[in-house]
């Protein structure tokens, strides 16, 4: 995901670069299908909606999603309360640059995933733009926390579904809550042959610098979920 990239991976690199002078970096900010052979990618970070067979994918962060809209947006259509409310609501959808396909809203209740229903308003492949319709009123977002956090401080966004979110409206059944899925970052490479020298260096690095938060849920190993 560019997005990832231009927000997480780009503020890091200076750093690994003074800490290996000697390394050269190149930086290719992409959402679509990376051919590591014919492209000479060393490795490339994807979503677990992106991993692809023949790849090694090693586990690098687990990202909270942040669902949100602009203050005036709820103040005009009202604040959802429950996944399911989301129908009655405009949602600006994710388009995969990848697959073409739209990316569903994942939810977790009793340990079982579910995406609800939704109302598409708008839809674009860019998330970036996403985010600038959320803040400019147009409906409710899903958005990583690396976008959406620093929105949310200057209280241009209100984040909906979190657990602390007005202790819950009195009346409501605590069975309706549900927890808002995760999106696991991996950095994938052709081989495990590949992960030496240079490229474990890049990849240890990454593991240590991503926030606290993000690691927790963090399993060391390269297997997908």
């Amino acid at each position: 995901m560019a997005a990832f990239g231009r927000n997480v991976l780009a503020p890091l690199i200076p750093a690994f670069a003074r800490r290996y002078p000697r390394l050269m970096m190149e930086l290719v900010l992409a959402d679509h299908y990376v051919d590591h052979i014919r492209e000479e990618i060393d490795v490339s970070i994807r979503f677990a909606q992106q991993l692809e067979p023949g790849l090694v994918a090693r586990r690098i962060a687990c990202v909270p999603l942040r669902f949100c809209a602009a203050p005036s947006y709820l103040t005009q259509r009202g604040v959802p309360q429950q996944p399911e409310d989301l129908q009655a609501h405009q949602c600006l959808l994710f388009r995969s640059p990848m697959d073409g396909r739209l990316l569903g809203w994942g939810f977790l209740r009793h340990g079982v995933r579910f995406e609800p229903r939704l109302n598409p308003a708008m839809i674009s492949n860019d998330i970036d733009s996403l985010a600038r319709f959320a803040v400019d009123g147009a409906g409710i977002a899903r958005l990583g926390a690396f976008i959406a956090d620093p929105l949310i401080a200057q209280g241009l966004l209100v984040p909906l579904f979190e657990v602390e979110q007005g202790k819950r409206k009195k009346g409501k059944a605590d069975g309706a809550r549900a927890d808002i899925e995760p999106l696991t970052f991996y950095a994938c490479y052709q081989d495990r042959r590949a992960a030496n020298g240079k490229l474990r260096l890049f990849l240890d690095y990454l593991l240590e610098s991503m926030p606290p938060a993000w690691q927790l849920q963090v399993k060391d190993g390269t297997s997908p979920p």
